[in-house]
């Protein structure tokens, strides 16, 4: 099998930073496999930190959209490569938290980098879930063995939009993105 390269990355982080004391003293709840509440946990910064290891995480405003966070992270990683977005032959989006279902998250990024293709481009979303960008890199490198030569891959979540926050995991959940763009040799 043939090489891909990675040339740059970008990444956009939303301003708000929520730490562990959102969820101090809330009762959290945890479920089993069919949804039934399994037991309740008081939560506390500690129970957080030890279970989880997280100590802050980034929600979003909300005039923040996924394809807007997308964006940003793709520019920075286009700009790091030193590659011009009208280079670019496609561009792979990983959300499960997309604002709609069409257009797709992936169009809207091509839509606000301004990428108007002369040429075979595509723009499509994969909904993987938290292996989502790993299986966008995966996608990418067997498509640059064929006929593209550079592709944008963005793994993009704004999960405060949709999180219990009654739930046991919910600390675990943040909003924001990574980009990378491979080429072929």
């Amino acid at each position: 099998m043939s090489e891909s390269y990675l040339v740059g990355t970008g990444r956009y982080l939303p301003g708000r930073i929520v730490g562990n004391d959102f969820f101090e003293g809330k009762i959290l709840k945890k479920f089993d496999a069919q949804g039934n509440v399994q037991k309740e946990v008081l939560c506390t910064t500690a129970w957080i930190q030890e279970n989880m290891g997280i100590e802050t995480r980034r929600y979003a405003d909300e005039n923040e959209t996924v394809h807007s966070m997308g964006s940003v992270a793709v520019a920075m990683a286009l700009d790091q490569g030193h590659i011009p977005a009208s280079d670019l032959d496609g561009i792979l989006a990983s959300t499960v938290t997309s604002e709609r279902r069409f257009p797709s998250t992936a169009c809207e990024i091509q839509r606000l980098l301004g990428i108007v293709p002369e040429r075979e481009f595509f723009s499509c979303d994969l909904g993987a879930a938290c292996a989502g960008y790993v299986a966008g890199l995966n996608v990418a490198h067997h498509l640059l063995q064929g006929n593209y030569h550079a592709l944008a891959v963005v793994g993009v979540e704004k999960l405060s939009g949709i999180t219990d926050f009654s739930d046991a995991n919910a600390p675990l959940f943040g909003d924001g993105a990574g980009a990378s763009i491979l080429v072929s040799p």
